[in-house]
């Protein structure tokens, strides 16, 4: 597939989407990268979100957090993450030290270094080097006990919890446990189809004015963000006064409706930019709006099944949205009153 290289040095935010992704430079702000396999050996200064099959981190400084999604993941001793860690990862080796917390989901991991706070991990099996040494306490949720080395140290609590156990507690059978899983995955599945569906048709009708959101998006980031807090905020008020004042029951509830629309409508728009943003970065021009539309909700729908990063994301998504949409409306309505 396709392999990009990333060298030199970036001054902001990398994203970064491809078959093969190596990233050898200096990061002067976060990483967000896709694709089948990962390597990072460059410097990055704030945080990085990943997902792929095979993640590689080595030799790499890194800043801030550290949030993988993949098949495996490595990360060499020579590494150091200054943030916290979160993994889900079939099979995962750590040999670079956390300066936070490490949380996630792992089938076999192998802890070889130091943690600076607690560990609160799910896996198969758990082992720790001689060189591993948590800071803080130790909860794990795993079928097997924890396998540390004599020189490996916890400073806190060792708390291990058995998955069957964990299921008598919250007295759930596997049966209806299979059936919530299934039905939350389809929920994803259903969330991002209607996405796309839903964003076709909103380029169809309004390609500029979609064009013109993710141009707004991409020039004023933080503007549109702060736009969209305060959006965020004043609308729910503004619908109360208007639902209470009795003759405005009508029009509080369009705009809920408006409101309502707006929200869903934060996720094509942002989609559209990010997918933008990653062909644009990958050095080509002239990309066609659906290709950007469909790569940037895949990017989103993977970030939403991240722990933590899901919420930022959706709460990113929503606020920058909103913002460019407040922005949209209030440039149409001054340049139609002259």
């Amino acid at each position: 597939g396709e392999t990009v290289l990333v060298e030199g040095t970036v001054n902001g935010d990398l994203y970064v989407a491809g078959g093969n992704i190596i990233v050898k430079g200096k990061i002067n702000g976060d990483v967000l990268a896709a694709g089948g396999m990962i390597d990072i050996s460059g410097t990055v200064r704030g945080d990085i979100r990943a997902a792929g099959g095979n993640i590689i981190i080595k030799g790499s400084q890194i800043g801030g957090g550290l949030s993988l999604v993949g098949g495996n993941i490595s990360i060499d001793n020579e590494s150091s993450i200054g943030g916290g860690l979160v993994l889900g990862s079939g099979n995962a080796n750590i040999d670079a030290s956390v300066g936070r917390g490490l949380t996630g989901g792992v089938g076999n991991l192998l802890l070889n270094s130091s943690v600076g706070k607690d560990v609160n991990i799910g896996a198969g099996t758990i082992a720790l080097g001689p060189s591993a040494k948590v800071e803080g306490d130790f909860n794990y949720t795993s079928d097997e006990e924890l396998r540390a080395d004599q020189n490996a140290r916890i400073e806190g609590k060792i708390t291990r919890t058995d998955p069957d156990t964990l299921v008598d507690q919250e007295k759930v059978s596997q049966q209806g446990k299979s059936i919530a899983k299934a039905f939350g995955e389809g929920i994803r599945w259903w969330s991002f189809l209607s996405s796309l569906v839903t964003g076709m048709v909103f380029l169809l009708l309004f390609k500029k004015q979609a064009l013109l959101l993710s141009k707004s998006i991409n020039d004023y980031f933080l503007k549109n963000l702060g736009w969209g807090l305060m959006t965020m905020v004043m609308t729910p008020i503004l619908f109360i006064i208007l639902f209470f004042s009795v003759l405005g029951i009508p029009l509080a509830v369009i705009l809920a409706v408006l409101f309502a629309i707006e929200i869903y409508l934060t996720r094509i728009v942002v989609a559209v930019f990010v997918g933008n943003k990653l062909v644009e970065l990958a050095g080509k021009k002239d990309v066609n709006i659906y290709i950007a539309l469909i790569l940037g909700l895949v990017v989103l729908f993977v970030l939403s099944r991240i722990p933590v990063i899901s919420f930022i994301t959706t709460l990113t998504v929503t606020l920058v949205g909103l913002g460019a949409i407040f922005n949209f409306k209030r440039d149409f309505l001054t340049k139609n009153r002259k």
